[in-house]
Parts: C-alpha cells; structure tokens; sequence
C-alpha cells in the first residue's frame, strides 16, 4: 500500500478560501461543509481509496524552512510523504519529505496551459518530484526528459455514479449556446432499450476537443452513424465547467470546431450525457461496446470495474508528451489490457 505512514496533502490554492479553516494542519472533518468543485472532492475520494491516513496542509509554502519546518515535523507523526493537488499552476514541495503532484485537472483547458506555462517558466521543479499520480507525463529540461514515476490510484468499489441526463444531441454550427440551450429543452431519455450493433461511449476532455486528429476522427464517426441507425454514439460532456449547459457548451464547440457538422436535427442513435452512465445501462444497449477517450480523460473518477464492460479502449495521445513505458502501464492498469493507443500530433486550435 502507498503511504503507509501516511501522507502530507495540500489543495489547490483557489480552492482553499472555500473551507474554513482554523489551523494550519487539519484532518477530513474541516473539508465537510466546505464548498469544494467536483473535482477536488474526486481526487480526495481517490486519495482516500488507498486507505492511508490523511492529513491536510494550508500554504505549505509557510514551511521552508527552519523553525516552521520543525515545527511541521513535530506534529506530522511520522509522515514522510507530501503530496500536493495541482491545477497545474505550481507544483508546491516540501523540504525533507518526499513530493509527490496529482494534476487532477489536466483535461480544463486552464489546467493545461498553466503547465505548460509553468514547465516552460520552470522545468526544474519537477526533478524534485518523487512522484506523479495517475499521469504519466514527461517535462523538458534543457537536454534531458524529466519523468517522475507513475502511480496509478484508482478508486476502490463500485462508487454511486452520479445522477445522469440522457437526451439526444443538437449542433448549431454557428452557436454553441444555441446548441446547448436545444439539447437541454429535450426529454430526458432512458437508455434505450433496443440493442445496437455497435455503441461508441466517447468521453473527451476540453483539452482533447481541441485536438484536430482526434476531432476529425469523431466526426468522420458521428456522419457514418447519422446514416446507420443499427449504431450508437453517446458522447458525455466533459468537466470543464460546474452547470450542464456550460459543459454541453464546451461540447457543442469542441465538435464543431473540429469539424463534426451534422444537419440540424437529431436521430435516436446520437445522443449526449453530462454524466457517465451506468456499465449495466450500456451493456443492455449494447453487446460490442467501444470507450474512446483522450490521454488526460480522469479515468480514476471511476471504478475499475466500469472499464471492463468496454471490449475495446481507444486513448488519442499526444507525441512527445508521455513516458512511453510508464504510460502504457498506467493505460492497462486503468482501462485494461485492451486498450490501444492512437498517436496525434497535437495541433490544438486555439478557440473552444
């Protein structure tokens, strides 16, 4: 088990005045009514999952050096491992514990260019860091690769699953609100439950809508099925934003953008969620069922067991990015050792 002796955590900055805090060090009791976004509370449960004693950390930064580092020490009770939860903005690190990052946000478009800003502005932090959780990533430092080891944290358990919204897909190519706004005004659906021929789950981030080898792909994708009613294609809104229209927004432009530009009307067979759908919903729809993600999809925000029902992974993975062997272990550890890798160049247009 990772951590045994217990680990050190520190939150995103942005976060932090959403909890009221009393103390420096404080313990999962003082996060209870604090009003945290979706994805921090995720990575914490993820953390948690490994069962190691957790205790939080306000500004590690306050901690140096000197009096304040003892004084840290000494009340730590043996932990020796620090990990911060980054959205890529900094990677904080504390002297004398061994630094660990989890980039919990990486699919945000704002997460991910904070890295790269901060890779470019800073490369050198991240020799110092001891380990990387559930990213495989690979940093430039003037000649030479930086790449801290991987661990994979999955969550533990079959987890309730958010309550999900199924309704068929709109585009207006020239709106992304207006898109939204018409796939929102739909019924709500029930998974249907007539069996397709094939079901493709496409769960992309922000970051991956913006990347054109992925998108055309999609896109070739959603016009064979607007023709072929014996298919599927749901494809779930990605986290980039807290309410349901924002994400189908983000959506809408990613698709449109890359070049997915369907008449305006819907089928039956194309249809969109803001939320995973259950693997027992997908497995009665479904005997050939198809997960197609990006390389920073957060697969750790569910179980396991949910990967399974897929008899095929595809990740669209940018060149250059990753370590190749620590990538691949961490993929068949996540989704299995079914999934492929498709390589993409990474030309990422700049609006979404």
């Amino acid at each position: 088990m990772p951590f045994e002796s217990g680990l050190l955590v520190s939150l995103p900055a942005l976060e932090l005045p959403n909890i009221t805090l009393t103390a420096s060090l404080f313990d999962h009791t003082a996060l209870f009514e604090a009003r945290l976004s979706d994805p921090l509370q995720a990575a914490i449960a993820t953390l948690e999952a490994a069962k190691a004693p957790l205790l939080f950390l306000a500004r590690p930064e306050m901690f140096a050096d000197g009096a304040t580092l003892e004084w840290l020490t000494a009340r730590c009770g043996g932990i020796v491992d620090h990990l911060h939860i980054s959205d890529g903005s900094t990677v904080k690190l504390l002297p004398g514990y061994r630094n660990h990052v989890f980039f919990y946000g990486l699919g945000r478009r704002g997460d991910h260019d904070a890295l790269g800003r901060l890779e470019n502005r800073l490369p050198e932090i991240f020799a110092q860091v001891h380990s990387q959780v559930n990213t495989a990533l690979s940093f430039r430092w003037k000649d030479k690769f930086i790449q801290p080891q991987t661990l994979v944290m999955n969550r533990a358990g079959d987890a309730d699953p958010p309550g999900f919204e199924l309704r068929r897909l709109f585009l207006n190519r020239h709106s992304p609100e207006d898109s939204a706004d018409h796939t929102l005004s739909f019924a709500r659906l029930e998974p249907p439950a007539s069996r397709f021929r094939e079901l493709h789950y496409i769960r992309l981030t922000e970051r991956g809508l913006r990347d054109d080898d992925c998108v055309r792909d999609i896109a070739d994708l959603a016009a064979r099925l607007f023709v072929d009613p014996t298919k599927c294609a749901i494809f779930i809104a990605p986290h980039a934003a807290a309410s349901p229209r924002d994400r189908l927004r983000v959506l809408a432009a990613g698709l449109v953008d890359g070049g997915v530009h369907l008449p305006r009307a819907t089928v039956p067979n194309l249809l969109t969620a803001t939320e995973d759908l259950p693997a027992d919903a997908l497995e009665a729809m479904s005997g050939a069922r198809h997960l197609i993600v990006d390389d920073a999809d957060d697969f750790w925000r569910s179980p396991a067991s949910f990967y399974q029902t897929f008899e095929s992974v595809t990740v669209y993975t940018r060149r250059q990015r990753h370590d190749p062997i620590a990538f691949q272990r961490m993929l068949n550890h996540a989704y299995g050792a079914r999934t492929l890798i498709a390589w993409s160049s990474d030309r990422a247009r700049p609006r979404l």
